[in-house]
C-alpha cells in the first residue's frame, strides 16, 4: 500500500521528508503534526491521507516516544515522536 502511495504522492512525500529531517535535526525529533503545520503553512497537501505515513519511514529513523496530537482533527490520538539518526 505505501508503495504504491509514495508513487501517486511522490513530490508531495519528498518534500515532507525532507522537513521531517531538517526538523529532527533542528529541534532534536519530530512529529506529524509538525510536518502538517509546515506543509499547510506552505500550500503542500497530500493527494492521499496516507502520504502522511509515508514521509517518515525507512533506515535512519527511530521513534523515541509517543504524545498526543494537539490537532483538533486528529482527536488527541497518540502519535509517535521520530528522530532522524541518518
Amino acid at each position: 500500500g505505501q508503495e504504491a502511495i509514495e508513487q501517486t504522492d511522490r513530490a508531495f512525500i519528498e518534500a515532507v521528508r525532507e522537513q521531517a529531517k531538517a526538523i529532527s535535526q533542528r529541534e532534536g525529533q519530530v512529529t506529524t503534526d509538525d510536518l502538517r503545520r509546515w506543509a499547510v503553512s506552505n500550500g503542500l497537501y497530500p493527494k492521499h491521507q496516507n502520504s502522511w505515513g509515508s514521509a517518515i519511514k525507512g533506515k535512519g529513523w527511530s521513534i523515541v516516544g509517543y504524545t498526543h496530537s494537539a490537532l483538533p482533527t486528529n482527536h488527541a490520538r497518540l502519535i509517535a515522536i521520530w528522530k532522524w539518526e541518518g
